[in-house]
């Protein structure tokens, strides 16, 4: 999931105890299984972060099981300071990794550095 930094105003709770079961994720005290998301839809799950997020903010991409790369379409972003959160979850296990990173988009030409 990519964000931009000054629409990123969320607090991300996430806890496993290694289980589906048992793997909470919850963005500013509001639990993701009450906004109706299935742990099984990657559809559901994409449209509500979006809307979290806000159109225009960020965008979001979930793999398919086994898969070993991933892209995120950045076209339609501003140039600006972005949060970038990956992370990855097994079956059986749960959420087994996340990571968060900074980059910036800039215009085609131009170069932050």
């Amino acid at each position: 999931m990519l964000i931009n930094e000054e629409a990123y105003k969320a607090e991300i709770n996430v806890s496993s105890n290694g289980t589906i079961d048992g793997t909470n994720v919850s963005v500013n005290d509001i639990d993701l299984r009450d906004l109706g998301i299935s742990s099984t839809n990657k559809s559901e799950l994409t449209n509500a972060v979006q809307t979290l997020i806000g159109e225009g903010n960020g965008t979001i991409s979930i793999s398919d099981e086994n898969q070993n790369t991933l892209s995120l379409t950045t076209f339609d972003l501003q140039p600006g300071n972005y949060l970038l959160f990956t992370g990855a979850y097994e079956p059986g296990k749960g959420l087994v990794g996340i990571d968060q990173d900074k980059l910036t988009i800039s215009t085609k030409g131009t170069s932050p550095i």
